[in-house]
């Protein structure tokens, strides 16, 4: 019963979030806008969100959060620079065949709560050439569509999950 209400409580704040934004006439999102850093997606959260837990998880905290990734960031694109922490083959039925490049973990501060950052970039299979020069701790970076971003929690810790899709690498 009460992850039932979390629930609802996440969608009733994205819901009265994007609301508030709509009555108070706030700008639309730029379609041409490409993110360079997790900085700048994070600048598209409100300020007034508060990223502390406290001693319990509590995902309804997050929901304004991520319903201003979901409008001002999702299937926007991104070039990031990050370091390389592992590769893999695709296995997931939610992307196409191809390459993960998940990158270090990193760490952003917001509101005195530090915020762990989850970052993978997907690659077609064409990219295979491309992709088996790439080494595990080398510097990467790539331009890709953001496919999911999104506030979630574990263990009290709040993590930042980002997805680029269609991806490529860029030259140094």
């Amino acid at each position: 019963m009460k992850v039932i209400r979390l629930v609802i409580l996440c969608a009733l704040s994205a819901v009265r979030l994007l609301e508030a934004q709509t009555a108070t006439g706030s700008p639309k999102p730029d379609p041409a806008k490409v993110f360079h850093s997790v900085e700048e997606m994070m600048a598209t959260v409100p300020a007034d969100v508060s990223f502390r837990q406290g001693r319990q998880e509590n995902p309804a905290v997050l929901a304004p959060a991520n319903a201003a990734l979901a409008q001002d960031v999702y299937q926007h694109p991104a070039t990031l620079r990050v370091r390389i922490a592992g590769i893999e083959n695709t296995r997931s039925d939610s992307y196409e065949p191809g390459f993960i490049v998940r990158a270090v973990e990193s760490k952003i501060s917001r509101g005195g709560a530090t915020i762990h950052v989850s970052l993978y970039f997907y690659f077609h299979m064409g990219a295979a050439s491309d992709v088996a020069k790439l080494k595990k701790g080398a510097e990467l970076t790539a331009t890709g569509n953001i496919k999911r971003c999104q506030f979630t929690t574990s263990n009290r810790d709040v993590i930042l999950n980002l997805d680029l899709v269609h991806c490529r690498i860029e030259a140094k």
